[in-house]
């Protein structure tokens, strides 16, 4: 991609002809009894329960999307931590809205003490449930009930998983060799 080679294009043409995809954190968040933590949104939405997450800002790192909406869905009283990286999905486009590329953080155990602490600070949020995971694929769109029970899994396991719409996805492996 150097400029002025035949065929090639400008670096500014070239990341212009690139297609889009928008970046989004969400929070795995469970109690001691492994029920996990939805919230229902206070605006209307495809879906009626979600975790707490949300698109990144221009410029902004998902860990850091995810510790802003932790603090702007739960407030911080309610002690919750952002924790590792336990998966990224790649969610292909459905237009109009370009792929999106989710991190799904271990945002913690929450306590009763904690729960009672939430606070909808942002006021984008209506409510709250701690649910098992049964009830939980019920309750939210099916990518991200398959999102969140891998988020649950790689918790347990100390893996990250890679996703595709929600499902663990490994290419195959191809022999290149000659």
């Amino acid at each position: 991609m150097t400029p002025g080679k035949s065929g090639w294009l400008p670096p500014e043409q070239y990341f212009a002809s690139l297609p889009a995809a928008v970046a989004a954190a969400g929070l795995a968040i469970f109690d001691a009894d492994g029920n996990a933590l939805l919230v229902r949104p206070d605006y209307q939405t495809s879906t009626p329960w979600e975790i707490v997450g949300g698109v990144c800002d221009a410029g902004e790192y998902p860990a850091d999307t995810a510790v802003r909406e932790l603090a702007e869905e739960l407030a911080e009283a309610c002690g919750l931590t952002v924790g590792r990286l336990l998966a990224v999905d790649v969610v292909p486009p459905e237009p109009p809205r370009p792929t999106l590329i989710v991190f799904v953080f271990d945002g913690g155990t929450i306590t009763p003490e904690g729960e009672t602490r939430i606070q909808f600070a942002d006021g984008e949020l209506a409510e709250h449930r701690l649910v098992p995971l049964d009830e939980a694929d019920t309750m939210l769109v099916p990518r991200l009930a398959r999102r969140l029970r891998a988020a649950a899994d790689a918790r347990s396991s100390g893996q990250t998983l890679y996703l595709h719409h929600g499902t663990p996805y490994l290419p195959e492996t191809r022999n290149t060799a000659t």
